[in-house]
């Protein structure tokens, strides 16, 4: 595996032009040919609120001025390891009226490209875990290092995916045939093992991959790949996202019986049982209702808060630490 960002991997960095640099944030490059990269520059490898607002800001301008969007990393290790948002100051004072505004103006800017008419292609490295791979989820496209595990790690810390995550997989399997019911328990069953996919079997297995995106296997051929991939997505663009149907009244029951099947066979931390039961309130609480992605994002965002209690902290600080998850006890 390269030690190299995919820029320098590529050997395009040297060539590329500054369009617009956020300090410990991000750059916004011209590749040139109507291509440009947005690219996160955190010391720490994690989407922090001012990521957000810089992508939602370069968006604009590549939809103004260029023919498509690569969204890529400096990081050497990986696209990112998660989201930083104002977690720790709600799980220790309560106050939650931040972490709700981070989480529905992520939405929002995500939920934005994916509707806009300009291509935006995820191109990931290393890995991309929780709010990363729900940055992946909402681009137009993907292509992946073939090495790079992808994954919601949320429950593993007490957490639900704040950013649209379970809702996206629940869509996508629902988009390929399946009854909600079904599509609830495979997304029920990502969420709770925290893990996606690895290579391209098993992310088109999980529907991570649509029928155009790809792994590469080396990342010097990450970012022109992704290139490629939007000049294709330019000529056919997305099909409209079809509205979300839950669960009916007769479904909750079975979907019970899943989450208790995943907790015998995962040993689920008080934490991580409590974050289960948030989704499975969530797709029981308005049975056979059809309604936005959006708008059920909207009602994760809300759910996330209560979730911010102390006994979240050690497990979310031993993910931080390790990229392990924590032990039941902890």
């Amino acid at each position: 595996m390269s030690d190299l960002a995919p820029l320098d991997a590529a050997g395009l960095r040297a060539s590329a032009r500054v369009v617009r640099h956020w300090p410990e944030t991000a750059t916004l490059w011209d590749l040139g040919n109507g291509s440009a990269a947005f690219e996160i520059a955190r010391p720490d490898n994690l989407i922090s609120p001012a990521v957000v607002d810089a992508l939602a800001d370069a968006h604009a301008h590549a939809s103004a001025e260029a023919a498509h969007l690569i969204l890529t990393s400096d990081h050497p290790a990986s696209f990112a390891r998660g989201a930083s948002g104002p977690f720790r100051d709600a799980i220790v004072t309560g106050e939650t009226a931040e972490t709700l505004a981070f989480l529905l103006d992520g939405q929002r800017i995500l939920h934005s490209l994916r509707a806009d008419a300009l291509p935006v292609v995820c191109a990931i490295h290393g890995l991309a875990f929780s709010g990363a791979c729900e940055v992946a989820l909402f681009a137009n496209g993907l292509v992946a290092e073939e090495t790079a595990p992808i994954g919601l790690k949320e429950i593993w810390m007490g957490f639900i995916p704040g950013w649209g995550g379970f809702t996206q997989l629940m869509l996508r399997h629902q988009i390929a045939g399946e009854d909600p019911q079904t599509a609830a328990k495979t997304a029920l069953t990502l969420c709770a093992r925290g893990h996606i996919a690895t290579g391209e079997d098993e992310a088109r297995a999980t529907l991570l991959f649509r029928d155009r995106d790809r792994t590469v296997p080396h990342r010097a051929l990450l970012i022109p790949a992704a290139q490629t991939l939007a000049t294709d997505l330019a000529r056919t663009p997305d099909p409209q996202v079809p509205l979300l149907r839950l669960p009916g009244s007769r479904d909750a029951d079975a979907l019970r019986a899943h989450v208790d099947t995943l907790d015998a066979d995962l040993t689920f931390a008080e934490a991580e049982r409590s974050a289960m039961m948030t989704l499975l309130d969530l797709l029981t609480a308005t049975p056979d209702a059809v309604l936005s992605d959006l708008d059920h994002m909207r009602n994760e965002a809300h759910a996330f808060l209560p979730l911010l209690h102390p006994r979240v902290g050690p497990r979310a600080r031993h993910f931080a630490e390790t990229g392990q998850r924590a032990p039941a006890d902890i």
